[in-house]
């Protein structure tokens, strides 16, 4: 990790920029570290695992929001966006992550999608 002290920082941004490509960035006042700067790639992979970290939570601590939505989910009640979306997550597989914690099982198609899904296919071929 490359190091700073407040002032080349505020000096030499581009440099600490530059250096986001490869690590995380600290920086020192006084030779203390006051800070630490990620990429941006970086914090929305920390967001999206404290995301999933904060649902896993609710689920062991028996959320009835979190319970009620995985559910739904599991019900095919609503789909896997809207699941996703209440529970602050990113990212279809997040959901059936938390999804597999449960004893729930995990959706499927209704018949009649199905049943669609092979008529179109079937038109295709045909």
């Amino acid at each position: 990790m490359k190091t700073f002290t407040a002032t080349e920082a505020k000096n030499n941004f581009g440099a600490v920029i530059e250096a986001l490509s490869h690590s995380p960035v600290r920086i020192e006042r006084n030779g203390l570290p006051v800070a630490v700067v990620v990429s941006a790639r970086e914090f929305e992979a920390m967001d999206n695992d404290y995301a999933m970290t904060k649902a896993k939570a609710s689920l062991i601590r028996h959320d009835p929001l979190t319970v009620a939505v995985l559910t739904q989910y599991s019900n095919a009640e609503i789909g896997s966006v809207e699941a996703a979306n209440k529970l602050g997550l990113k990212f279809h597989g997040q959901l059936l992550d938390l999804l597999g914690l449960t004893d729930l099982p995990f959706p499927s198609l209704p018949a009649d999608r199905i049943d669609a899904m092979v008529s179109e296919l079937l038109s295709e071929a045909g």
